[in-house]
């Protein structure tokens, strides 16, 4: 990509954008590698709650799917795979109705929602509220800008 500088105040707006764009992205890269703790650190409280409100979903499968989730979600693979998609917040809305039938299925939908800078309209599963929801809070403590773009 070339650019062609005409001024001082170009180069300026040129360094603002980019450094903004950074930023922006290492912010959801950081908030992804903060949820893969949470993750591997899930809370015994929620494990039980989420066990009592969906009987499929027993402590074992979803230790095993927030396990899985916390080894995908290293700082080198999110790195990897976030490289190509030039991270920038817009007012684009995309909404996601989410199953429910495995613990954090809808997981993947709601990341690849947040790196492409959506803001997300969600319809959660019945059955995976509460573990979506957690996901969700985490999110969003980590990445405080998300709390209005999440829904």
């Amino acid at each position: 990509m070339n650019f062609k500088m005409i001024s001082a105040k170009g180069d300026l707006l040129l360094m603002t954008y980019f450094c903004q764009h950074v930023q922006a992205s290492n912010n959801i890269q950081s908030a992804f590698i903060a949820l893969s703790q949470s993750l591997a650190e899930l809370p015994e409280e929620v494990i039980q709650k989420a066990n009592i409100h969906n009987q499929w979903f027993t402590a074992e499968f979803i230790q095993l799917a927030a396990h899985n989730w916390h080894k995908a979600l290293n700082a080198n693979d999110i790195s990897t795979w976030l490289r190509d998609y030039p991270y920038q917040m817009h007012e684009k809305t995309l909404g996601i109705i989410m199953a429910g039938n495995i613990p954090f299925v809808g997981l993947h939908d709601l990341l690849c929602g947040l790196a492409l800078g959506f803001k997300l309209k969600i319809k959660l599963s019945s059955h995976d509220e509460i573990l979506m929801q957690y996901v969700i809070d985490c999110l969003c403590n980590s990445m405080p800008e998300l709390k209005g773009r999440i829904q």
